[in-house]
C-alpha cells in the first residue's frame, strides 16, 4: 500500500511521518486543514538543532594541555623542529619532579584531531635512546588541522602524562 492509500484509508491528520518525500506529499494530502508549518520542521527548528549538536560536539572535545601531569616531566620536540603533513620524528624526554632523567620508561604517543575524532592511521614507534631520551618515529600528521598529541611515559606504578595542541598548515 503507497503512502498515498494509506492517508486515504486512515482519514484525516492520521498517517504517521515516515521518511521519504512521498510519506511528506501523502501527510500534506491527509492533512489539508494543518498549516504548512505543522506539517514539516521550519528551517529555524532545523537550524537550532544542527547548531545545539554542534555545541555538544565543541564541549565533548577535549582542551589542549600545556603541563605535564602525574609522576614525571615530559617534554617534546620534532625534528627537524615544526610539525609537517606526513611522517615526522619526535624526540621526548622524560624526567621525574627533582629533574633526574626517567630511564626505562614505556613510553608512547598518541596523535588525535578532536575537531574530527580520529588520530593518526600508523601508530608511532618509540625507542629508548638512554639517559631519559625517548624517539618517536612514524608520528604520522596525515591532514592539516588542529591536533593533539599525548605523551605518556610509565614505569611500574608511576605515570606521567602531557597534552600539547598545534595547528598544522597545508
Amino acid at each position: 500500500m503507497t503512502p498515498y492509500e494509506r492517508a486515504r484509508k486512515t482519514g484525516p491528520c492520521r498517517l504517521r511521518r515516515r521518511a521519504g518525500r512521498r510519506s511528506v506529499r501523502a501527510m500534506e494530502f491527509a492533512c489539508p486543514s494543518l498549516p504548512p508549518a505543522r506539517r514539516r520542521p521550519s528551517v529555524a527548528a532545523v537550524l537550532a538543532v544542527a547548531a545545539a549538536l554542534a555545541g555538544a560536539c565543541d564541549e565533548a572535545a577535549p582542551a589542549a594541555s600545556e603541563g605535564s601531569r602525574g609522576d614525571f616531566v615530559i617534554e617534546g620536540a620534532f625534528e627537524p623542529p615544526g610539525p609537517k603533513l606526513g611522517d615526522n620524528v619526535l624526540s621526548v624526554e622524560v624526567t621525574d619532579l627533582e629533574g633526574e632523567p626517567v630511564t626505562g620508561a614505556v613510553v608512547t604517543v598518541t596523535p588525535f584531531m578532536p575537531a574530527h575524532g580520529h588520530g593518526s592511521p600508523e601508530t608511532p614507534a618509540v625507542v629508548d635512546v638512554g639517559g631519559g631520551r625517548y624517539r618517536a618515529d612514524n608520528v604520522v600528521l596525515h591532514m592539516p588541522g588542529t591536533w593533539q598529541l599525548t605523551l605518556r611515559a610509565v614505569v611500574g606504578a608511576r605515570a606521567g602524562e602531557r597534552v600539547v595542541g598545534f595547528e598544522l598548515g597545508e
